[in-house]
């Protein structure tokens, strides 16, 4: 059976992004058309999880560099790079300014973002877990960039900003994605299946059931579909219809819960396990045991974040307000 399974990949950006048109065109108006001289180009995405955000951003990024020459381009993500050094070092290396040497200082890294006469549009994600807002203002600086920034929650990550920041990102263009339809999410799995699988291997009942138990959420149907892709040996089927999809779905959810959690870094993988062992735990409790394993354990802001994105991800609930909260992890 010839199969692309690639294009089944979470990191995978297909060659044409369904239902997000518009926004592809509000970009292009932000950015494309827009020549800073004296200061950056902010712009803001968005949305729920499976929304589409990064992808978009990609998507946007692959085209804008086949349209305009030369262009440098990076991406980064607050999870992995959390402090402005450890972000402009990436973004350095992956727009090809500098290699991989090293370390340099804040300062140092913006200079040489300075320095350079090419265009350069760049990629910051997952903006709540930047720990230094303030870095934002001394992007946006720079003339001659373009900075996507994306985000879940817009309000939450907002309050997060000093005000000057704030300001700043508010006045910005800004996109707002919502959950695809459920027929929304059924032509993107059609889209992929058309590129990963043979004609006729996955039966149209099968795709609307994957698109339902989405929910609209475009990263769980295709992990989703994925991962019947990767079963049909197992459960002894010739096809993905709609049994294969019953028996694989409820792994599914567990599945890429595992993998959220490894994305999301030390810290909140550490506040998982401390909830999972000892739930229902009190905030003040698990306050305590965070402090006590965490190697360098992050202050009252820092958790509050993490402990958002773990709710925001449907790995734990809160019960409860002040002194009564209590976190538990979440039931499949």
């Amino acid at each position: 059976m010839q199969t692309n399974l690639a294009v089944l990949d979470r990191e995978n950006v297909p060659s044409d992004l369904h239902h997000r048109e518009s926004e592809i065109n509000e970009l292009t108006e932000a950015l494309v058309n827009y020549h800073p001289k004296r200061s950056a180009r902010l712009v803001s995405i968005f949305g729920p999880s499976g929304s589409g955000k990064t992808t978009l951003a990609k998507y946007f990024t692959r085209r804008f560099n086949e349209q305009s020459r030369p262009l440098k381009t990076g991406y980064t993500n607050c999870i992995d790079d959390k402090t402005p050094t450890q972000i402009l070092q990436t973004l350095l290396r992956e727009t090809g300014i500098r290699p991989a040497t090293q370390p340099r200082s804040t300062a140092r890294c913006l200079g040489e973002l300075e320095n350079v006469t090419d265009p350069i549009l760049i990629t910051i994600d997952e903006i709540g877990y930047l720990r230094e807002p303030e870095f934002i203002k001394s992007l946006s600086r720079i003339g001659g960039i373009g900075v996507i920034l994306i985000a879940m929650e817009e309000h939450e990550v907002l309050l997060r900003m000093p005000h000057e920041v704030r300001s700043r990102v508010q006045s910005a263009p800004t996109i707002r994605l919502s959950r695809y339809t459920q027929s929304q999410i059924e032509d993107i799995l059609w889209g992929r299946i058309e590129l990963a699988l043979p004609e006729g291997f996955v039966t149209r009942p099968a795709v609307r059931e994957m698109a339902r138990h989405a929910d609209g959420d475009a990263y769980v149907a295709i992990a989703l579909l994925r991962e019947c892709a990767n079963s049909i040996d197992l459960y002894y089927h010739d096809k993905i219809d709609r049994e294969l999809v019953d028996d694989v779905k409820d792994s599914v959810p567990l599945a890429r819960n595992e993998r959220d959690i490894e994305h999301l870094g030390t810290h909140p993988h550490l506040l998982y396990d401390i909830i999972k062992h000892d739930e229902p735990i009190k905030a003040g409790d698990l306050r305590r045991k965070y402090e006590a394993e965490a190697s360098d354990p992050r202050g009252d802001r820092m958790r509050r974040v993490y402990l958002g994105e773990l709710m925001r991800y449907n790995m734990i609930t809160k019960d409860g307000r002040g002194l009564g909260t209590r976190y538990r992890t979440k039931a499949e």
